[in-house]
């Protein structure tokens, strides 16, 4: 089935990066308030531009957001790491600078990641309609916020089993989603 949508909202840890990876260079946001997650963004600034740090990102990620961008689609990045964080990590991956992919990222600036609200805060400053997103995610209570905000949520089982019991579309691989610009 082909889903015909206008923009792409997408998780990083777990879905576009992996898990281990995030765990490895940003264990300690896990334990940190707001203000400091945006201090996490400044001290890994040097490791990116002098390249020793490269983020990573699963394989079928890049063809595809790459594919997705050329057919029209607005990608779009929501994640707890700040807006800085992000930026450095798809700013310096292993295929390059990919920046240039998406239109926007947010962080819980816009509220958290497992309210709906925080979601309806995201269409309305990209200007769409909640039935032309879709967000790739791989927790469920993610998917349960954005479903909730009228969004169409897919998950990602890439590093955990899926269920038989979600109530989502659950996908291995970005290669198993077929997505149009409508």
């Amino acid at each position: 089935m082909v889903l015909k949508k206008q923009a792409i909202l997408l998780d990083i840890e777990g879905t576009t990066t992996s898990i281990s990876f995030v765990k490895d260079h940003f264990s300690f946001s896990l334990f940190v308030t707001k203000a400091l997650k945006t201090l996490q963004g400044h001290i890994w600034i040097s490791g990116y531009e002098d390249g020793l740090l490269k983020g990573h990102i699963y394989e079928d990620v890049y063809p595809c957001l790459q594919k997705w961008k050329a057919a029209g689609l607005k990608l779009y990045i929501y994640s707890s790491g700040s807006v800085e964080a992000q930026k450095l990590l798809f700013g310096h991956t292993l295929y390059g600078d990919l920046l240039h992919l998406f239109s926007g990222y947010f962080d819980t600036s816009v509220g958290s990641k497992v309210e709906s609200a925080s979601y309806q805060n995201i269409l309305t400053q990209i200007n769409c309609d909640a039935d032309q997103v879709i967000f790739l995610t791989d927790m469920n209570k993610e998917a349960e916020a954005a479903n909730a905000a009228g969004i169409t949520p897919i998950l990602l089982t890439r590093d955990t089993p899926s269920s038989s019991t979600a109530q989502f579309t659950q996908v291995s691989s970005f290669d198993q989603i077929s997505v149009e610009c409508s």
